[in-house]
């Protein structure tokens, strides 16, 4: 997971990922402590007993991840509850899109 946590991170750096501001997700986001270690930069609990959830946080990296793999360039979409839009992944609504042209099998 260390590869999916640095390139979503990069992503978030360069301003090419955003959110819809879902408070659960920002809260999760909020809670994880990113940890670099020999193994590389992985999303964490500040500490292993911790009731503070990051439980969506890594759903978002590996769901940016797998959006990743789809090929040519994919866009990942958040949305919030109220939009309709998307598959629901428990309290985040993702949808992931192709651009126009890429064939719709090689999601």
């Amino acid at each position: 997971m260390t590869p999916a946590t640095q390139r979503f991170g990069e992503a978030v750096f360069n301003r090419a990922l955003t959110h819809s501001g879902d408070p659960d997700l920002a809260r999760h986001v909020g809670n994880a402590v990113v940890k670099n270690d020999s193994r590389g930069h992985r999303i964490v609990k500040e500490h292993k007993d911790s009731a503070r959830r990051i439980d969506l946080a890594v759903a978002a990296v590996m769901a940016f991840a797998a959006a990743s793999r789809v090929e040519p360039g994919p866009q990942l979409f958040v949305f919030d509850e109220s939009s309709g839009a998307g598959a629901n992944l428990g309290h985040v609504r993702v949808r992931v899109r192709n651009p126009p042209g890429a064939s719709p099998e090689r999601r």
